[in-house]
C-alpha cells in the first residue's frame, strides 16, 4: 500500500487545468496522486479504427548485435485545443493496445471506439498516437508519435503520417487504414425496430433477513396493519413499477431463493423456486409479484440459507439461451439483504451471462454491508472469473434502496442508469 488521499470534488474541478496533485502520505515520502477531471459529453457515435506502421527503426541491444522490437500503441487525448511538447506528459491515455513481437511493421485492428472515450465527443480535440517498444529489463522505448484530431484522421483515412520523435526526426510512418465515424444505435432505436424488454425477479428469503414474526425482519408483515408493506414489498413496488412499463406483456417470472418453500411441497432448502407455487413462475404485473410474495409468506415459507445467487441466474440464463432468436432483452431484478455466499459461482455465471441479451439489477434492502454487491457492479472494469475468463461487457447495476428514502424520484434514474448502455453494448 503506497498511501491514501481524500479531497472534495470542488478541489478537483478548481485545480489548475483540472489537474489535481495530492500527497499519498507523509510529505517526506514524496508519493503523489495526480487526478485529471473533465466534464463528460455523451455521444452515440464511435470511430471504427485500424492502424498500421511501416519503417519503424529497430531498437538495438547487446552492442547492436541483435534487436528487440515489441511494439505497442498508446492513444492519448490532450486537455485543450492548443498543443505543445508538454502535452506528451500531461495528455490522458485513453487506449493501450496489446504488444506485438519481433516486428517493425505492426498493425492493430482496434474496432469500434466510442468517441466519448476517444475525444470526449469533440472531433477537434488533439490526439496523440504513440508507438512504443516493450523492453523486458529496462524502460520501454518510444519509436515516435503522430499528432492530429479525429476530424483530421477521418479526412485523411488511408494516408501515411510520419512518426516523429521529440527531436523532429521521422521514425517510420503510421497509416489509419480505417478511421470512420459511425452512429451507434440507441436503446430507443432498438425498441422502435421491434425489440421488447422482459423482466424477471428473484427475491432473497434467507434467515439473515430476520425471523418473519419479528418486527425487525425485512419480511415482517404487521398483523394489526396488514396493508403496511414490508421492506421487501416497498422495494418490489417502487422498482417494479419503474421497470413494469418496459415489459410489453407484463408477464414476470418470479423466483425465491434461500428458503424452504413448503407451499410447493418442498421441505428442504431451495435456491431457486417459483414464488407463486405453480409450474409456471410467471405472474402478471407488479401486483402479481406482491400477491405471490404474500402467498409464500402465508403458506409455510421457512427462511433459511445460504444466500446463493447463481441458481436463479443460471435458470434464467437457460431460459434466455433458448430464446436468443427473438428480439428480446431481459432484465433480471435481484432484491436481497446483501449477505451473498456464492460469490465466485455468481461471478462465473455473470461472465457467461454477459454473452446473452440481459442485464442484472441488484437492489440492496436493509442495513447490511453491501461491499460484495459493489464488487459485482464493477464499474470501470469487466468482471473476471477464477479461471481468468473476462466478461464480454458490464451487465450489473447495484443500488442500495435505503439511500432513496428521502427522495424516491432519484431511484428511477439510478436503477435505469446503466441499462441503455448495457442494452446496446
Amino acid at each position: 500500500k503506497q498511501g491514501k488521499h481524500s479531497t472534495k470534488v470542488a478541489n478537483l474541478l478548481g485545480a489548475y487545468h483540472q489537474t489535481y496533485v495530492g500527497s499519498l502520505g507523509k510529505k517526506d515520502k514524496g508519493s503523489k496522486i495526480i487526478i485529471k477531471s473533465e466534464s463528460i459529453k455523451e455521444s452515440n457515435q464511435a470511430i471504427v479504427m485500424s492502424v498500421s506502421c511501416e519503417g519503424l527503426k529497430s531498437k538495438k541491444k547487446n552492442f547492436g548485435l541483435s534487436s528487440t522490437n515489441h511494439p505497442y500503441l498508446l492513444i492519448k487525448r490532450c486537455q485543450g485545443y492548443e498543443t505543445s511538447d508538454d502535452d506528451f506528459e500531461t495528455a490522458l491515455t485513453v487506449y493501450s493496445s496489446h504488444t506485438l513481437h519481433d516486428t517493425l511493421s505492426p498493425a492493430w485492428n482496434i474496432g469500434e471506439f466510442p468517441v466519448q472515450y476517444l475525444c470526449n465527443s469533440d472531433l477537434d480535440i488533439p490526439l496523440i498516437f504513440e508507438v512504443w517498444s516493450f523492453q523486458e529489463s529496462k524502460d520501454d522505448r518510444i519509436y515516435g508519435r503522430v499528432r492530429g484530431t479525429a476530424r483530421h484522421f477521418i479526412e485523411t483515412e488511408g494516408e501515411a503520417h510520419s512518426i516523429i520523435k521529440k527531436q523532429g526526426n521521422p521514425y517510420g510512418t503510421m497509416t489509419f487504414d480505417k478511421f470512420q465515424l459511425i452512429q451507434r444505435p440507441t436503446m430507443v432505436d432498438y425498441l422502435r425496430s421491434g425489440w421488447i424488454i422482459s423482466l424477471s425477479v428473484a427475491i432473497d428469503f434467507t434467515a439473515s433477513n430476520g425471523e418473519l414474526s419479528e418486527p425487525t425482519s425485512l419480511h415482517y408483515i404487521d398483523p394489526y396493519n396488514p396493508t403496511k408493506m414490508s421492506a421487501y414489498e416497498s422495494a418490489i413496488y417502487q422498482i417494479g413499477s419503474i421497470l413494469e412499463g418496459y415489459d410489453s406483456d407484463r408477464q414476470f417470472p418470479v423466483f425465491g431463493f434461500g428458503a424452504k418453500p413448503r407451499f410447493c411441497g418442498i421441505d428442504e432448502v431451495s435456491h431457486c423456486f417459483h414464488l407463486n407455487g405453480s409450474e409456471n413462475p410467471q405472474v402478471e404485473g407488479v401486483q402479481g409479484i406482491l400477491e405471490a410474495y404474500r402467498y409464500a409468506l402465508a403458506n409455510g415459507l421457512g427462511l433459511y440459507g445460504p444466500t446463493n445467487f447463481e441458481p436463479c441466474l443460471s435458470t434464467m440464463m437457460e431460459f434466455i439461451s433458448g430464446r436468443k432468436h427473438l428480439a428480446e432483452y431481459n432484465i433480471m431484478l435481484y432484491i436481497t439483504d446483501g449477505a451473498i455466499t456464492d460469490l465466485e459461482e455468481t461471478i462465473s455465471a455473470i461472465v457467461e451471462a454477459s454473452h446473452l441479451p440481459m442485464s442484472i439489477i441488484i437492489v440492496g434492502v436493509g442495513n447490511a454491508d453491501f461491499g460484495k454487491m459493489d464488487f459485482l457492479d464493477n464499474d470501470g472494469s469487466l468482471l473476471k472469473d477464477k479461471l481468468g475468463k473476462v466478461a464480454q461487457r458490464d451487465i450489473v447495476q447495484f443500488v442500495e434502496y435505503k439511500n432513496y428514502a428521502t427522495d424516491i424520484s432519484l431511484l428511477s434514474e439510478d436503477v435505469l442508469r446503466e441499462v441503455p448502455k448495457q442494452f446496446v453494448s
